[in-house]
């Protein structure tokens, strides 16, 4: 009985990777009907579950294979052209073989009986039936052959390179038991079939093998030499009986050989030889030879119960790993070869993790390709042409993950189809194609899975979702006056809102949208949505790899440690007392901090937990630096207060126990290397919860009138050299700062080197690249600047930090002309030079820097039109291209740009962004709508750099999205579009 059970449930397994099959397989069908390949591989995997559910006595799924199969015959036979009707039906009746294969005990209890007779029917009345074409030489059929003789005999041809294939596979392993299986099923529908039409030689002979093979996969007969010799010699008798099924041919030696083998005498009644090689048969005029099979010892079926055993093991190893570092961490200089141990310990946990964690991942194409079926169904049932794009679907993500992606994802795909993508007419009407375009793409960034659904349709209007929740009493009327477009835009998650106008099977039901942003939460991601008017809607999902072990900041506040997931924080902020007075506020009785501009709600981690936190609302500035964490969450940011950042560490996440989940503000545990218990912050959680405390303050911010910044601030790095004079350099040419003891520089050549991260790295000092002075005194450590894109390690070697500021650069007309530097301003009341950072590497260490290679006669003759409003930018930027020979014309905004357009011809526009009276993305919408300047390069350069403003950006027209003063990057650019 447990034998029975066994092969049942290895038979289920089978059945359920062949579902998927099928239902890709039709739908290619649907766009390739003449496409053999799709055809026989479509017909296998039906065959194989018809095989299994009469091995089982599985009488439904084996009549509604049976009829499948003959529907299939015809279409293989190019008798039939599968049309949408005979698709429609064939899809209808996998998802019947669905639910009995899920349940195969009660499978004969479902009625398969209107199914069977509507395939029946299509079978009996093929209208897109047609004539077979011509095939050179076709071997006339007995005189007396009747078409159910034909179609079997058509069919069963294709079984016998099968059953040889198997044999060929199992004499080298006979433990193979999905060529056991394949082998089985073949030999028992050669039987079925005979025995139907009343061949009794081939029925009697595939009789005895299959009673052969069902011995063997009972355990009751071993397969080897001789059981395979009489197997094989069977297999070579009937090629002979299915090309003259009336003839005189003797099947009794090989049946009494078989018969020896079921009856257990020793030795076969064949003449012994070796086992049987490989047939080449021809193939197929219609069918290409099919892909190799794997080998049986490349996969194995593995409980999943055990894979969540072997990953919970991981988790242990992962934190003893942890303990083991911390324990021995002290003993390092006194046991010799420890460090190395340690470091091998950990690499080997890692590795192994990995590997665990591995078993459990699972490609996103699970989930997507259970898409082009739902958008064949949404075309019908609204009237719609769609089209489904899918990218990167070998994205891989925890098995637990993607169960919980389904749901989210299938209302995403339908609501874009209906709410997103217009009609065929409208589209027409619009001047689009009447084909509407849904992407579904994932990729990897920044340790998470990236999932984007989007449509090129009607895009979304924040002002009429703000309408529509007012009007179904959503929100009040004062709540909209303070919304930003974003915060309107994200009312669609809300619970009950829909903007269906009539009920319907796809929409208007009020849920949908809020289902999508519960559940992405509820397993640590989160949900971004853009959007165009008129134009496109993008709703990207952002999801952790796994869910059992996460890498996490540890932090301490009181006696207490709490875990901040990394995927949520954004940055770290040491805030010095002498600068509390300029970066903190009060307003409504709460802080606030002003950090590049932003005012974010500044938190007390242990005030906001409840925790004893006397005097946190304090005015004036506290005696010791400030740890402040800035995390972020569904599009908003907090500024939170810890007492000490103790080092990030991979956790492994553990549930919180019943008593303790009605604290809201966790998401789990952990325990850490020592042993200790950290609660993991439930980051959104918590930043609705702070955000709701702030609610005064945060009308007062959100209430601010919105206005167009007149010249675009820029953030600088503020620092000496140990001298009187203040230098400053912009941040987006920084890489890292870093702090280095000046004992460890050492010379060669001439040169200063310092060994860091492993590398040889060389050092610059500002007094050998600029005509400023050399410092004074002598001191033990400094800070070095990192540059970005540099071709070697190279540091600039600087006294000390002071500020970082976002301002305005207003260049003082001095007349200050000095190589390596831009100008000088005044800052705080200092003189401070603002310098030039590509031209100090260029003087100081010229291999460090790309070189761009530009034809000077070529640049000469190619006209550029710089629009910038910004004197500091357009001055920096203009030098340089005009240094690399291009002619450049200057404007400030984006109507001074179009009027230029149409007075001089230009080669390539280079825009900014933010500008007053025309900003850089009106001024490409009316560039874009004048045929004359439709192909024109339009590129932006400008200091907004995510990845989703790049992305829209590129979307609504521009070329290229540069970042301001990557000067390489900006020639390059130009080198390749001119």
């Amino acid at each position: 009985m447990q034998d029975n059970e066994e092969l049942i449930h290895a038979f289920v397994e089978e059945a359920r990777e062949h579902l998927p099959l099928i239902e890709a397989n039709l739908l290619r069908l649907e766009q390739q009907p003449d496409d053999p390949a799709l055809l026989n591989g479509l017909f296998r995997s039906v065959h194989t579950i018809k095989g299994g559910a009469g091995f089982f006595g599985l009488k439904n799924i084996g009549e509604l294979t049976h009829s499948m199969e003959s529907l299939l015959s015809l279409a293989r036979a190019r008798k039939l052209l599968l049309a949408r009707p005979h698709i429609d039906i064939l899809l209808n009746c996998q998802d019947l073989l669905a639910r009995m294969i899920a349940d195969p005990a009660r499978s004969n209890d479902i009625d398969v009986g209107a199914e069977c007779r509507e395939l029946d029917h299509l079978i009996a009345t093929p209208k897109t039936a047609r004539p077979a074409p011509p095939r050179p030489e076709p071997v006339p059929p007995p005189a007396a052959l009747q078409p159910p003789l034909a179609a079997f005999l058509a069919e069963a041809r294709d079984y016998v390179p099968q059953i040889e294939s198997c044999l060929t596979a199992l004499s080298t392993n006979p433990d193979n038991g999905p060529q056991r299986d394949i082998l089985l099923y073949s030999v028992q529908a050669l039987r079925e079939g005979a025995t139907s039409l009343e061949l009794a030689k081939l029925a009697a002979l595939a009789e005895q093998m299959e009673e052969v093979l069902g011995l063997v996969r009972l355990g009751q007969l071993p397969l080897d030499r001789s059981a395979l010799q009489a197997l094989g010699a069977a297999c070579d008798q009937l090629a002979p009986l299915l090309a003259r099924p009336g003839a005189d041919i003797d099947i009794g030696p090989v049946c009494r050989g078989l018969l020896a083998l079921g009856q257990g005498e020793s030795g076969p009644a064949v003449p012994p030889g070796p086992p049987p090689a490989p047939i080449q048969a021809a193939p197929m005029a219609t069918e290409p030879p099919s892909p190799p099979q794997l080998e049986a010892d490349e996969t194995i079926r593995v409980h999943v119960k055990r894979l969540n055993k072997l990953i919970d093991l991981a988790g242990e190893l992962v934190l003893v790993r942890n303990q083991m570092s911390r324990l021995c961490e002290a003993m390092i200089p006194q046991v010799t070869g420890l460090k190395a141990t340690l470091h091998n310990l950990n690499r080997i946990t890692t590795e192994m993790q990995e590997e665990i964690m591995g078993t459990r991942m699972q490609p996103i194409g699970v989930i997507f390709n259970k898409f082009p079926r739902l958008i064949r169904q949404l075309e019908k049932d609204l009237g719609k042409r769609l089209e489904l794009v899918t990218e990167g679907a070998d994205v891989e993500l925890d098995k637990t993950i993607i169960e919980s992606l389904s749901d989210p994802a299938t209302h995403i795909i339908r609501n874009m189809a209906d709410h997103g993508i217009e009609s065929p007419e409208e589209r027409l009407q619009k001047g689009k194609p009447a084909i509407g375009t849904l992407v579904q793409k994932a990729f990897h960034e920044s340790g998470h899975v990236v999932i984007q659904f989007s449509d090129d349709g009607a895009g979304i209007d924040p002002e009429f979702i703000a309408a529509q929740a007012l009007q179904k009493q959503i929100v009040t009327a004062e709540t909209l006056a303070r919304m930003g477009i974003k915060d309107k835009m994200n009312l669609i998650f809300t619970p009950g809102f829909s903007t269906a106008p009539t009920l319907s099977a796809v929409s208007g039901r009020g849920i949908g949208m809020d289902v999508v942003k519960t559940n992405i939460e509820q397993i640590g991601g989160t949900v971004d949505i853009h959007s165009e008017p008129g134009k496109w809607t993008s709703l990207t999902l952002t999801l952790p790899l796994t869910m059992a072990i996460i890498s996490a900041l540890i932090v301490r506040a009181r006696a207490c440690r709490f875990a901040f997931p990394q995927g949520h924080l954004e940055e770290m902020v040491l805030l010095q007392p002498e600068n509390y007075a300029k970066r903190v506020g009060q307003a409504h009785g709460q802080r606030m901090l002003s950090l590049r501009g932003d005012v974010l709600p500044l938190i007390s981690l242990a005030r906001s937990l409840g925790m004893d936190d006397t005097g946190e609302n304090r005015v004036s500035p506290p005696e010791k630096p400030l740890h402040i964490l800035i995390i972020k969450a569904d599009g908003h940011r907090i500024a939170v207060i810890v007492d000490q950042i103790l080092g990030s560490e991979e956790i492994v996440v553990k549930p919180m126990p019943e008593y303790f989940r009605h604290l809201k503000n966790f998401s789990g545990t952990s325990i850490l290397g020592d042993g200790a218990i950290a609660m993991i912050i439930d980051v959104q959680g918590y930043i609705q919860r702070s955000r709701l405390a702030y609610s005064e303050v945060l009308k007062t911010i959100d209430s601010r009138p919105e206005h167009k910044i007149d010249q675009e601030p820029q953030s600088l790095l503020i620092f000496d050299n140990y001298t009187e004079e203040r230098f400053a350099l912009a941040l987006s040419w920084i890489q890292r700062i870093d702090t280095i003891e000046l004992g460890r520089i050492q010379n060669s050549a001439g040169h200063e080197y310092i060994e860091y991260h492993g590398e040889q790295m060389r050092l610059l000092r500002l007094e050998h690249c600029l005509p400023v002075q050399a410092p004074s005194g002598i001191r033990e450590t400094a800070y070095i600047i990192i540059p970005k894109q540099t071709k070697v390690p190279v540091a600039l070697l600087i006294d000390r930090v002071i500020d970082s500021k976002n301002i305005v650069v207003k260049l003082e007309n001095t007349g200050l002309k000095l190589p390596g530097v831009l100008g000088s301003m005044i800052l705080d009341g200092r003189i401070t030079l603002i310098l030039d950072l590509h031209a100090i590497l260029k003087s100081g260490l010229p291999e460090s820097v790309e070189t761009v290679d530009i034809n000077p006669e070529r640049a000469n003759s190619k006209h550029i039109l710089l629009v910038e409003d910004t004197p500091f930018f357009m001055r920096v930027t203009r030098e340089f291209i005009v240094a690399s020979g291009y002619q450049v014309t200057t404007a400030q905004n984006g109507r001074e740009g179009l009027e230029l357009l149409n007075q001089q011809d230009f080669d390539l526009v280079l825009s900014d962004i933010e500008m007053p009276v025309m900003d850089g993305r009106d001024m490409l919408k009316n560039i874009r709508a004048n045929p004359r300047w439709r192909d024109l390069p339009v590129i932006a350069l400008t200091t907004l750099s995510d990845a989703q403003t790049i992305q829209e950006g590129k979307k609504s027209g521009f070329n290229e999205w540069l970042v301001k003063l990557d000067k390489e990057l900006v020639l390059k650019t130009l080198a390749h579009y001119l």
